[in-house]
């Protein structure tokens, strides 16, 4: 934990495993148990909120990373605790290969995010790939572990060569504190004028879970419009070539139609959620780029649990042309998945885009462990990467590995980039020979060496050592280590909440979609508002059958035919009633709840039959005018309550 933020004691990251190296000469019982509390805390702290927040993806990555220390706590030994030094460099490396496999399936776990953050130690990674580093990192505390145990049994033999091991090791270690690192990237010709490098202008928009739930209310999404208009306004003023939205910037969803998406002025990539029907939402960049062509692209790896509405793409995205330059985009969590910024960065993209949204998912420092994730595949990659966060920390990433951060957690803002040239850094001797040297040399070494030691088990005490009471106390840790943290991210973002127009979300209103005289009205300018059109009922037609019609022909969105008992969240429709149409919202997690114009109320239903038309996107053949007749017939049959 202490290596991890917001401690960042980052020498801890060399020695945290000593400890646990030093225990697995135990009986089988103790080193299952220590390897559960060794992968449970540090997970448990990393994570903290975002298990409430995201049950199911945050218990399969605490249960991932349980299991595989678990595992490589019982293979280190016999059932007795007796050992030998080539069965524990085998559990290293089974442990470095376990964690490979976790980076395979999406999860950023890797003992090198445990490393300092060093120019050096990135170069490292870019010579010997992550499953290197993990092995060198495991290796090392080891030997070290192999030192101080046989220095308390007085084994001569094995603490000679040990001690020569662990200090062949020290060597690159001690190399990072006596040597300066690079803090720039390569230095763009002489020749070429600074003013003509590109410019960036990063946005975080910081919208707040709160601000998103009531987007709907009076006042809220047009403050929310207005804001983004101002900072794209001073993006513009500062002379930006180009201007990065973050993951989620758009106000609401996208619907199947949206030509502002697609007619924005100059160069800019905004992210937003695109709805096509119930339980069916694209992850999806925009990308403008002046007179040329407008470029859409979508998530390819959705998170297991968490993204399991947002339908994957079956390609995975590739280099597009903006400008003159080559770019790569990653939304959120591809960006960590193993070899997806090397895929990019071997396709020839100059520098990869990475929108992401980390900052309200149930801890202040998810945002930091992400970009250090980053910066791990980045400087493996050679690929240098612009990391735009919804509320911070925007981070713009060389292809060292160095990390400059361009704004402060949990604030709006707007910052300037100016690219480089020069994508890629120039390696030193040290990363080419010298590391890679001493990482082989001491691997080849240690089984030949120390090949015939044996570690005897521990003398056993004769009282028993029941391990049910270290269990709960383990339970009570991990469950007051996320409540705590929790609550610590809550804190957090509280001044951020109380920035974002309190007026409006004190006591959120909603009279401009109520109108009980034409409920359609209402009911039509709520779903408007949805999807990020500030409407009111002023602006949908008065009858009926025409604003219906208005839905299908602006919106792109008309009911589905048939029957809806398969229907998932989240889901946009239209329920009627015999005084008219209401608005009917079901986000993921939530019960579906309706809307009734009449008095602004919003209620939940609970009556699976009820009439409800969920809406999908309307194919651009399709007649707008007959696909709403089921809507048409229905309206005013229903057996629903008066006033409800």
């Amino acid at each position: 934990m202490a290596a991890l933020p917001p401690f960042n004691f980052q020498f801890f990251g060399f020695i945290w495993l000593i400890p646990w190296f030093l225990g697995l000469s135990h009986p089988s019982a103790k080193r299952i148990y220590s390897g559960v509390a060794l992968g449970a805390i540090p997970v448990s702290h990393a994570l903290a909120g975002s298990v409430i927040a995201e049950p199911k993806l945050g218990l399969m990555i605490l249960s991932a990373v349980i299991i595989l220390f678990t595992l490589s706590a019982w293979i280190a030994a016999r059932q007795t605790g007796e050992t030998s030094v080539l069965r524990l460099y085998g559990m290293v490396i089974f442990l470095s290969l376990g964690l490979a496999a976790l980076r395979q399936l999406g999860l950023p776990i890797s003992l090198s995010l445990l490393a300092p953050e060093h120019t050096y130690w990135y170069g490292m990674l870019g010579t010997i790939d992550i499953i290197g580093v993990d092995l060198f990192l495991g290796l090392f505390q080891l030997t070290a572990a192999l030192s101080i145990w046989s220095l308390q049994h007085q084994v001569r033999a094995l603490a000679r060569w040990a001690s020569r091991l662990a200090g062949l090791m020290l060597m690159p270690v001690f190399f990072f504190w006596l040597t300066p690192g690079t803090n720039e990237q390569a230095p763009a010709p002489a020749f070429q004028n600074q003013s003509d490098l590109p410019k960036i202008a990063v946005i975080q928009t910081a919208i707040t879970p709160t601000q998103r739930r009531y987007l709907s209310a009076d006042g809220v999404l047009e403050w929310t419009i207005a804001k983004q208009k101002q900072m794209q306004k001073i993006a513009w003023q500062l002379g930006a070539d180009w201007i990065i939205w973050p993951e989620s910037s758009t106000p609401g969803l996208i619907p199947p139609a949206d030509s502002e998406q697609i007619n924005r002025p100059g160069r800019q990539l905004r992210h937003g959620y695109a709805y096509q029907g119930p339980g069916v939402i694209d992850s999806q960049v925009t990308i403008t780029r002046g007179l040329n062509p407008s470029i859409r692209m979508t998530k390819h790896h959705p998170l297991a649990f968490a993204e399991k509405s947002i339908r994957p793409n079956k390609k995975p995205s590739s280099p597009v042309l903006w400008n003159t330059k080559p770019i790569g985009v990653l939304i959120c969590s591809e960006a960590i998945r193993s070899n997806a910024i090397n895929r990019l960065g071997l396709a020839g993209a100059d520098i990869v885009i990475n929108p992401t949204n980390t900052a309200f998912l149930g801890v202040s420092w998810l945002g930091e462990l992400h970009r250090k994730a980053v910066q791990i595949e980045a400087a493996r990659a050679k690929t240098r990467v612009l990391i735009v966060t919804n509320a911070g920390p925007s981070t713009l990433v060389s292809a060292s590995g160095y990390a400059q951060r361009l704004e402060k957690s949990y604030r709006a803002g707007v910052s300037l980039v100016r690219l480089n040239a020069s994508r890629k850094t120039p390696t030193t001797a040290m990363l080419t020979i010298g590391f890679p040297l001493a990482f082989w040399l001491t691997l080849v070494s240690i089984p030949i060496i120390l090949r015939d030691c044996r570690l005897p088990a521990p003398r056993q005490s004769s009282r028993n050592n029941p391990i049910g009471i270290p269990s709960f106390a383990l339970g009570l840790l991990l469950v007051s280590i996320i409540w705590h943290q929790n609550d610590r991210f809550h804190a957090a973002i509280a001044p951020l909440e109380a920035q974002q127009n309190p007026s409006a979300l004190a006591q959120p209103r909603y009279q401009a979609v109520t109108h009980s005289a034409a409920p359609h009205r209402g009911a039509l300018a709520m779903i408007a508002r949805e999807f990020g059109k500030p409407l009111t009922w002023r602006d949908i037609p008065s009858q009926q059958s025409d604003a219906l019609q208005w839905l299908c022909e602006k919106l792109a969105l008309k009911p589905i035919a048939g029957n809806s008992a398969s229907i998932t969240a989240p889901a946009i429709g239209l329920l009627t009633t015999p005084q008219g149409l209401h608005a009917v919202k079901w986000r993921q997690g939530n019960p579906a709840i309706r809307f009734n114009p009449a008095n602004a109320r919003f209620i939940k239903v609970l009556d699976d039959s009820a009439p409800i038309h969920w809406l999908k996107a309307a194919h651009p053949t399709d007649d707008c005018r007959s696909a709403f007749n089921a809507i048409e017939a229905t309206s005013g049959t229903s057996n629903s309550r008066p006033g409800q």
